[in-house]
Order: C-alpha cells, then sequence, then structure tokens
C-alpha cells in the first residue's frame, strides 16, 4: 500500500513517500527526503550536553537530506539504507569574536551495507571546503564498518593561525600570530579490540608554520619568530628544520618526532625527540622557572621547577654557543643529551668555563619528584 507523511524531529521536518508490504516476507520501499533544512535545525539533534561550545557558534546556510530504505525486515534481516546529504554555501560565525567561516560546502553519503552479501557500512565525506578570510581548507573523509571503523582522509588549507584560534578558541593558548600551512593524507586500520587503539596508523605529506608568536595562558614565557617545515611520514613527523625564540633563548631543530601519531591517538604512548640541537643563547633561568607561581614570586623566590613527562624520550646532539643559570655561565657547549624515563642524561658533554675546558657526564633523576 503506497503512503504518503511527514515526520518531525526536533526542529527538522521529513517528507516519507512510500510502502510496506506485510507477508510472509514483510518488505519496506520508502524514499526520505528532507523538507526545509538549514543548518540551524540539524544542531536542534544535538543532545543538551553537547550544545554548551555549539552555543558560542551561530550558521546560516542550506542543508539537504534524502535517502531510501529498500528491502526485507526481520529478526534476521535489515533493509538496505543509503543516504545522501550535504551542506550549501553555510556561513558559521563564532559569536563573541564575529569571525566568518564562509563558504562552507560539503557532500556526503552513508550506506548501512548489504549484510547478506558481507558489505560494511560506509560514511563518506567527500568534499568538505571552508574559507576563513583569506584563508582556506579543504577536506575529505571516508569511514568503513562503523561499529569499528577503518578510514582514509585527506586535508589541505593555508590558514591564519590568529583567526583559527579566534574561530576555535583552544583554552590553554593566550594570543597566538602566524601562518598555518598543511598537504596530508592519512588512513588508519580498524582499532585492535583488545587495546581499543588505532594500531596501524600511516601519514604522509608537508606541514609547515610561519612566522608563528605564541603566549600560552599561567605562562611567563612568550614564544616567538617559530619557523618550521615538517613531513609526515607514517608514524613520525619529519623536522626538516624548525627555529625559533623561547623568550631570550633561541633554538633550531632538525630531526624527527618519532611515533607522533601514535602519541596523538593513543594513550599511554610514548614520543621520541630524536633531532639535532644547536642554539645561541639558552637561558635557563627563564626555561626552569616554577610557571606555577607568579611572575613577582618568582623573582622574590628563585624558585625553579624540572618535571619530565614519563611518555616524553629525547635524544639530542646539541650544540649551544652560550647558556646561563644563575650565576653559572658556559660557552661552546657540545655533546648528547638523552631522556628516557624520566632519566636525563648527559654523555659526554664538552663546555667552557672559568677560563677552562670540561669534559664530563651526568645525569639527573627526574622519577623522584
Amino acid at each position: 500500500m503506497l503512503f504518503r507523511s511527514k515526520i518531525k524531529i526536533e526542529n527538522l521536518l521529513f517528507e516519507i513517500l512510500g510502502d510496506v508490504i506485510n507477508n510472509t516476507d514483510p518488505s519496506i520501499n520508502l524514499s526520505i527526503h528532507g523538507k526545509d533544512m538549514d543548518i540551524k535545525s540539524v544542531l536542534s539533534l544535538i543532545p543538551n550536553k553537547y550544545k554548551g561550545k555549539i552555543n558560542d557558534y551561530k550558521s546560516d546556510g542550506e542543508f539537504y537530506f534524502d535517502a531510501t530504505v529498500q528491502g526485507s525486515f526481520s529478526k534476521n534481516k535489515t533493509p538496505q539504507i543509503k543516504a545522501d546529504f550535504g551542506i550549501n554555501n553555510a556561513v558559521i560565525t563564532q559569536i563573541k569574536e564575529s569571525i566568518l567561516l564562509q563558504n562552507v560546502n560539503l557532500k556526503g553519503h552513508y550506506s548501512n551495507g548489504n549484510k547478506e552479501n558481507s558489505e560494511p557500512s560506509v560514511l563518506t565525506l567527500i568534499p568538505f571546503t571552508a574559507t576563513i578570510n583569506q584563508g582556506k581548507i579543504t577536506g575529505e573523509l571516508s569511514l568503513r564498518n562503523l561499529n569499528n571503523p577503518s578510514f582514509t582522509g585527506k586535508i589541505k588549507g593555508n590558514i591564519s593561525l590568529e583567526e583559527l584560534q579566534r574561530f576555535v578558541k583552544i583554552d590553554t593558548i593566550e594570543r597566538v600570530t602566524g601562518q598555518l600551512k598543511i598537504d596530508a593524507t592519512f588512513s588508519g586500520e580498524e582499532k585492535n579490540i583488545s587495546s581499543g587503539n588505532y594500531e596501524n596508523v600511516t601519514t604522509s605529506g608537508d606541514l609547515a608554520i610561519t612566522d608563528m608568536n605564541m603566549k600560552l595562558k599561567n605562562n611567563v614565557m612568550d614564544f616567538t619568530k617559530i619557523n618550521g617545515s615538517f613531513k609526515f611520514d607514517n608514524n613520525d613527523l619529519a623536522i626538516n628544520d624548525l627555529t625559533g625564540n623561547i623568550s631570550n633563548s633561541d633554538f633550531e631543530l632538525k630531526g624527527f618526532f618519532r611515533n607522533m601519531i601514535g602519541y596523538l591517538l593513543k594513550e599511554n604512548q610514548d614520543i621520541t625527540i630524536e633531532a639535532s640541537l644547536n642554539s645561541k643563547n639558552l637561558n635557563l633561568n627563564e626555561i626552569l622557572a616554577n610557571k606555577e607561581v607568579k611572575e613577582t614570586e618568582q623573582k622574590l623566590k628563585k624558585d625553579y621547577k624540572l618535571k619530565f613527562s614519563e611518555h616524553i624520550n629525547v635524544n639530542l646532539n646539541s650544540e649551544i654557543q652560550h647558556l646561563e643559570f644563575r650565576k653559572f655561565t658556559a660557552t661552546n657547549i657540545k655533546g648528547i643529551v638523552k631522556l628516557n624515563n624520566k632519566k636525563l642524561v648527559l654523555d659526554p658533554i664538552t663546555l667552557s668555563t672559568m677560563g677552562g675546558t670540561i669534559t664530563t657526564s651526568g645525569l639527573i633523576d627526574g622519577s623522584d619528584s
């Protein structure tokens, strides 16, 4: 029997056309069309506990949705569901900052798969595009088997870090300027059932940071003139060149962030910084300053704090022209600096100080607070 109906879920209105055959092998044949939809109505579906952050944004634009539901249904059979949806020329506004994410476009497709032919469910978002002032970002994402998805995707963008921060509002950043450029692809197999983590993730592509200046909240140091060129290499991030200043100290790094992707995606993963470090000046009075006390108290107490993360390892071939810490100064420092299991090892290190040259080794055990 053919029927036509309308159903409303929150602020979304759907028009349904089709028929249901109820016999020894019940089947269904429906088409579903979204009526007068926009992004505001779509966001009305989000549970209240997640709406706090979303309330900082408002949006305008067309959202479309078309789906079909066809096939037999019973205890052991599920009809096939296919849906096409998307966003056309939307504008999303960060209300407090009045900054716009414009020309937002997205095409999506969903299928629950054909169970009889062992076809998995699939969700694709291809492509996504948006602009923010003069910057642009594009991307695509494909998920296969939504119960435990494997994924592939691409992201490409050239965007102002200041405008990105104003739009997304990362809580730990007080202010940031500079430019971010990325062109990368990524993929991952389904999660390991026992660990609950993605074990096999591959990446490729390039990342660049230009003229970044950043101030973190509750941190007295300034990060300035940060320039970096990186290459995604499967699970690692290769550092072609990373330079900048931390207050009155400067640095240049070349090497690798080993297991960078695993560190970001999995719990209790280690990351290893394997690189060469060059510096004209390191001021440990600033770098080791206790960030948990106020700057005025810091000057009065000369309070310092050294803390190592149990998940960060370091292997640096270092050359430092000048280093100072309170009344101690040294020049022409060369040697190997290693951090592993919260233990900092200097072996060997040569340096010039007090009118002479010293070759030494040392250990700082950070496992004891």
